[in-house]
């Protein structure tokens, strides 16, 4: 079973970022756009698991985020990873939290036990809107998606979701297997 932990997006932000994605798509019509279901903010990839672990994370993080707030993410600008010449991920920023940064800091302290590995790279969140793959894209069309005219957006958080990931020939299917809720306001 292939899971990740996230947090997923109402509707209304997923058209809103579909509309962008549209409007690019027509610019650079060669990437690997994401599609509307599979939008959202990827906290912790884990990777193929046996299924028995599933519970033991759903156990490890029953009630880890009660101490924090609901609270909301903001989308700043777009950018490239690793970066824009060498790009194989094309994304809209979220700035830095300090709740994310510790549901993130929760998440890699319960998993560690399990042999889950803490992450090795900064944490850095973001909305994968498209992936690159063989393909190096002229400054022109860099230039256009990197131009910071998406709308800023807030996206209200109130749960952590233990996601699994199926691969299939048409992309990801996302199917939330655990939600985590966040303080009871």
């Amino acid at each position: 079973m292939r899971v990740f932990l996230a947090i997923d997006f109402p509707q209304e932000i997923k058209e809103n970022l579909l509309k962008k994605i549209n409007d690019f798509k027509k610019i650079v019509p060669d990437l690997r756009w994401i599609k509307k279901p599979a939008l959202h903010l990827t906290i912790k990839f884990i990777g193929e698991i046996e299924e028995s672990l599933v519970s033991e994370i759903r156990n490890r993080l029953a009630d880890a985020f009660q101490n924090i707030d609901p609270f909301d993410l903001k989308t700043t600008y777009p950018g490239f990873f690793p970066n824009p010449h060498k790009a194989r991920v094309f994304y809209l920023d979220i700035q830095p939290s300090d709740s994310l940064k510790r549901c993130f800091d929760i998440i890699e302290t319960k998993l560690q036990p399990l042999g889950i590995e803490k992450e090795k790279r900064r944490f850095k969140p973001h909305i994968t809107l498209a992936r690159i793959k063989n393909l190096s894209l002229p400054n022109d069309k860099t230039n256009i998606l990197l131009n910071p005219s998406f709308p800023e957006m807030t996206i209200k958080t109130k749960e952590i979701i233990l996601m699994q990931s199926e691969l299939l020939y048409n992309g990801a299917r996302y199917t939330p297997v655990q939600r985590f809720s966040l303080r009871a306001t």
